[in-house]
């Protein structure tokens, strides 16, 4: 939701309200009433079912404070959640650069924190 989005520079705002809009009718096109948690986890009303989520958003992320309020909440609610913010990087840098050194690194950490994740979720 816009209202909760991070104020960064218009220059390094790749997502936009505009795009946003756009894509969230895209998504919901011809769906007359989507459960709100189906579409977007964030408007659920109550979030302590959902399982163990890793994440990780730039600081240059229009998404950042919204991710912030979504992934408190959940820990709150009894969540495991693995979270880690990076500075100077904006949104999807690390699929559309990934050669940089900071997507390198961006993208090193969550292969390990996935691995760590699946092999907590998956023992028998």
């Amino acid at each position: 939701r816009p209202e909760n989005w991070t104020d960064i520079s218009p220059g390094l705002a790749l997502w936009t309200q505009k795009a946003n809009a756009l894509g969230w009718s895209l998504l919901l096109d011809g769906v007359a009433t989507p459960p709100p948690s189906y579409a977007a986890p964030a408007r659920a009303t109550d979030v302590s079912n959902l399982p163990p989520t890793l994440s990780f958003c730039g600081d240059q992320d229009v998404f950042l404070g919204e991710n912030r309020i979504f992934f408190d909440r959940m820990r709150k609610a009894g969540c495991e959640v693995i979270f880690q913010e990076f500075e100077d990087t904006w949104h999807a840098l690390e699929a559309l650069n990934p050669t940089h050194a900071t997507a390198r690194h961006i993208n090193a950490w969550f292969l390990q924190e996935y691995a760590r994740l699946l092999d907590r979720v998956t023992q028998t």
